[in-house]
């Protein structure tokens, strides 16, 4: 028997523990295999345990191919995983997080298709590209995790590889790993660096607060994204960061007409406003 390759996105979920593979290789040989193997462009989309009991059934698999049916693979694979696991909000914001590139790279390629949806062709899309969002927001969706869980994932997984793997097999939850994670880090002032749970809580609200005002930003301050943090952070004191956070949400609160009349302005003009050099 010839088995295909696993489509990636069929391996974001582990595979079935051998005494429940064994379980079911055995209800597969007294009744055989009810649910097709599921196939996206040749290789295997849904049913790596099905296959799996199948060969040590010795019964040979049926398949069913979705290549003309399904437009996003990865995200299938989420809906039809997440109704048969048990499992914690914290290993469904990792799967998120594992999902995430993976969606990422079924919108590069629709962008690459003349605007259409995935590989199918003209006619098969779908009606409403309900896919076409950005990544995460689709991942959170599909998996029922807060972005802000699953951020805090990406965290984990980006800076403690090994605690993410923990999060992964449900030894420790998001937020036990990212507490972890933050605690290692080095605060910029001894003095205003957080030391109980509450100051955690309130110093990330903070950040989350200071994240969501300079994206506001981004567009106006052209160039500002090849700066360094961690260069600018070296040579500033902690007092003048606190100033540049004040006037920019001053700047943001109080100025009704200020993204209008500063997208005109110079971009020397805008420099000074922000208090940087020239």
């Amino acid at each position: 028997m010839t088995i295909p390759e696993p489509h990636p996105a069929s391996l974001l979920f582990p595979a079935m523990p051998e005494d429940e593979l064994q379980q079911l290789a055995g209800d597969i040989k007294a009744n055989g295999l009810l649910e097709p193997i599921s196939l996206w462009g040749g290789q295997i989309l849904d049913g790596r345990n099905r296959i799996a009991a199948c060969k040590l059934a010795d019964v040979e698999p049926k398949f069913s191919d979705l290549t003309a049916t399904v437009p996003s693979p990865v995200v299938y694979v989420l809906s039809r995983n997440l109704r048969r696991r048990q499992l914690t909000p914290s290993q469904r914001a990792a799967i998120a997080v594992e999902a995430i590139p993976m969606l990422q790279e079924e919108a590069k390629k629709r962008q690459g298709g003349s605007g259409r949806f995935g590989s199918l062709p003209k006619g098969n899309e779908p009606a409403k590209r309900s896919h076409s969002g950005r990544a995460m927001d689709i991942a959170a969706n599909e998996i029922g995790a807060g972005r802000g869980t699953i951020q805090r994932a990406l965290e984990v997984k980006r800076e403690a590889p090994d605690q993410f793997e923990s999060i992964k097999k449900g030894e420790v939850t998001v937020g036990e790993a990212h507490r972890k994670l933050t605690q290692k880090q080095k605060p910029l002032n001894g003095d205003l660096g957080p030391k109980t749970e509450k100051q955690f809580q309130e110093a990330r609200a903070h950040r989350r607060r200071m994240v969501a005002a300079l994206s506001e930003i981004t567009g106006i301050c052209r160039g500002m994204e090849s700066l360094s943090p961690a260069k600018i952070v070296a040579v500033t004191e902690a007092e003048e960061i606190n100033t540049w956070i004040k006037k920019s949400v001053i700047i943001l609160l109080t100025q009704d007409n200020y993204w209008h009349s500063l997208a005109a302005w110079p971009g020397q003009k805008r420099r000074a406003v922000w208090g940087l050099p020239c």
